[in-house]
Protein backbone atom coordinates (compact mmCIF):
# COMPACT_ATOMS: atom_id res chain seq x y z
CA UNK A 1 0.00 0.00 0.00
CA UNK A 2 2.91 2.48 0.81
CA UNK A 3 4.31 1.96 -2.69
CA UNK A 4 0.76 2.74 -4.53
CA UNK A 5 0.59 6.17 -2.93
CA UNK A 6 4.74 6.35 -3.54
CA UNK A 7 3.80 5.60 -7.16
CA UNK A 8 0.39 7.96 -7.23
CA UNK A 9 2.92 10.49 -5.54
CA UNK A 10 5.44 10.58 -7.97
CA UNK A 11 3.18 10.70 -10.78
CA UNK A 12 1.50 13.64 -9.90
CA UNK A 13 5.28 14.80 -9.65
CA UNK A 14 5.19 15.30 -5.87
CA UNK A 15 8.79 13.77 -4.17
CA UNK A 16 7.51 12.96 -0.65
CA UNK A 17 8.50 8.91 -0.38
CA UNK A 18 11.56 8.02 1.58
CA UNK A 19 13.57 4.90 -0.05
CA UNK A 20 12.76 3.28 2.64
CA UNK A 21 8.99 3.39 2.03
CA UNK A 22 9.62 1.60 -1.35
CA UNK A 23 11.05 -1.33 0.42
CA UNK A 24 9.34 -3.93 2.24
CA UNK A 25 10.94 -5.56 4.86
CA UNK A 26 8.89 -6.16 7.74
CA UNK A 27 10.92 -3.97 11.12
CA UNK A 28 12.24 -6.81 13.00
CA UNK A 29 10.01 -5.81 16.39
CA UNK A 30 6.83 -6.04 14.52
CA UNK A 31 7.69 -10.00 13.09
CA UNK A 32 8.28 -10.40 17.16
CA UNK A 33 5.10 -9.34 18.42
CA UNK A 34 3.20 -11.91 16.60
CA UNK A 35 1.80 -14.84 18.25
CA UNK A 36 4.26 -18.02 18.87
CA UNK A 37 2.91 -19.71 16.30
CA UNK A 38 3.74 -17.47 14.09
CA UNK A 39 7.29 -17.33 14.85
CA UNK A 40 10.35 -19.18 13.00
CA UNK A 41 12.43 -20.03 16.31
CA UNK A 42 15.64 -19.38 14.21
CA UNK A 43 14.39 -16.04 11.88
CA UNK A 44 15.60 -13.48 14.43
CA UNK A 45 18.99 -15.21 14.43
CA UNK A 46 18.92 -15.25 10.53
CA UNK A 47 18.00 -11.78 10.59
CA UNK A 48 20.11 -10.25 13.00
CA UNK A 49 23.03 -12.07 10.68
CA UNK A 50 22.03 -10.64 7.71
CA UNK A 51 20.92 -7.68 9.33
CA UNK A 52 24.89 -6.76 10.09
CA UNK A 53 26.13 -9.11 6.79
CA UNK A 54 24.24 -6.55 5.21
CA UNK A 55 26.39 -3.81 6.84
CA UNK A 56 29.51 -5.43 6.27
CA UNK A 57 28.91 -5.66 2.28
CA UNK A 58 27.13 -2.17 1.96
CA UNK A 59 30.36 0.12 4.10
CA UNK A 60 32.57 -2.45 6.09
CA UNK A 61 35.79 -1.26 4.25
CA UNK A 62 34.91 2.21 6.14
CA UNK A 63 34.03 0.94 9.39
CA UNK A 64 36.73 0.74 12.15
CA UNK A 65 38.42 -2.68 11.99
CA UNK A 66 37.38 -3.88 15.74
CA UNK A 67 33.44 -2.69 14.72
CA UNK A 68 33.85 -5.21 11.09
CA UNK A 69 35.36 -7.62 13.11
CA UNK A 70 32.89 -7.50 15.82
CA UNK A 71 30.17 -8.25 13.01
CA UNK A 72 32.07 -10.65 11.21
CA UNK A 73 31.77 -12.81 14.95
CA UNK A 74 27.94 -11.58 15.02
CA UNK A 75 27.35 -13.33 11.95
CA UNK A 76 29.11 -16.43 12.56
CA UNK A 77 27.11 -16.55 16.47
CA UNK A 78 23.97 -15.87 14.87
CA UNK A 79 24.51 -17.96 12.05
CA UNK A 80 25.50 -21.03 13.96
CA UNK A 81 22.77 -20.35 16.56
CA UNK A 82 20.24 -20.85 13.45
CA UNK A 83 21.57 -23.50 12.21
CA UNK A 84 21.63 -25.39 16.01
CA UNK A 85 18.08 -24.30 16.23
CA UNK A 86 16.95 -25.46 12.57
CA UNK A 87 18.86 -28.97 12.82
CA UNK A 88 16.75 -29.48 16.46
CA UNK A 89 13.98 -28.78 14.89
CA UNK A 90 13.83 -30.97 11.90
CA UNK A 91 15.38 -34.55 11.01
CA UNK A 92 17.81 -33.12 8.78
CA UNK A 93 21.59 -33.27 8.91
CA UNK A 94 23.90 -30.37 9.57
CA UNK A 95 24.88 -29.89 6.31
CA UNK A 96 22.12 -29.78 5.08
CA UNK A 97 20.59 -26.75 7.43
CA UNK A 98 23.59 -25.01 7.50
CA UNK A 99 23.72 -24.54 3.29
CA UNK A 100 19.84 -23.27 3.59
CA UNK A 101 20.72 -20.96 7.02
CA UNK A 102 23.77 -19.52 4.89
CA UNK A 103 21.42 -19.06 1.73
CA UNK A 104 18.82 -17.31 4.21
CA UNK A 105 21.18 -15.08 5.50
CA UNK A 106 22.58 -14.01 2.26
CA UNK A 107 19.31 -13.39 0.54
CA UNK A 108 18.58 -11.33 3.84
CA UNK A 109 22.15 -9.21 3.51
CA UNK A 110 20.71 -8.52 0.02
CA UNK A 111 17.51 -7.07 0.91
CA UNK A 112 19.37 -4.74 3.90
CA UNK A 113 22.05 -3.96 1.02
CA UNK A 114 19.70 -3.02 -1.48
CA UNK A 115 17.84 -1.15 0.95
CA UNK A 116 20.87 1.03 2.13
CA UNK A 117 21.89 1.70 -1.64
CA UNK A 118 19.09 2.84 -2.13
CA UNK A 119 18.34 5.18 1.09
CA UNK A 120 22.19 6.75 0.27
CA UNK A 121 21.30 7.32 -3.35
CA UNK A 122 17.87 8.90 -1.93
CA UNK A 123 18.87 10.58 0.69
CA UNK A 124 22.79 11.01 1.39
CA UNK A 125 22.25 8.39 4.54
CA UNK A 126 22.69 4.94 4.07
CA UNK A 127 20.45 3.93 7.48
CA UNK A 128 20.88 6.78 9.77
CA UNK A 129 17.43 8.19 8.63
CA UNK A 130 15.78 4.55 8.16
CA UNK A 131 13.10 3.95 11.21
CA UNK A 132 13.05 -0.11 10.20
CA UNK A 133 17.08 -0.27 10.02
CA UNK A 134 17.64 1.44 13.24
CA UNK A 135 14.27 -0.01 14.93
CA UNK A 136 15.94 -3.86 13.86
CA UNK A 137 19.28 -2.78 15.09
CA UNK A 138 18.05 -1.99 18.32
CA UNK A 139 16.17 -5.53 18.07
CA UNK A 140 19.16 -7.40 17.49
CA UNK A 141 20.49 -6.05 20.32
CA UNK A 142 18.62 -8.34 22.30
CA UNK A 143 18.53 -11.40 20.15
CA UNK A 144 22.07 -11.25 19.98
CA UNK A 145 21.85 -11.24 23.72
CA UNK A 146 19.85 -14.02 23.87
CA UNK A 147 21.96 -15.73 21.43
CA UNK A 148 25.32 -15.22 23.73
CA UNK A 149 22.89 -16.17 26.81
CA UNK A 150 21.91 -19.62 25.03
CA UNK A 151 25.03 -20.73 23.54
CA UNK A 152 27.99 -19.31 25.23
CA UNK A 153 30.62 -21.79 23.75
CA UNK A 154 29.32 -20.49 19.97
CA UNK A 155 31.25 -16.93 21.02
CA UNK A 156 34.52 -18.64 20.61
Amino acid sequence: MKFLGCLVAALAGIVVCPAYAQQELEPLQRYLQRPPEQLNASYAFERCAGLHLGVLDYGGAFLPLQLQQNSQQLVVLLTRVATTLRVHGAAADLDAMTKYVVDDVDRIAKLYHSRMKNNYAASGEAWGSDPTIQSDLIACNVVIEVAGKAYPSFKE
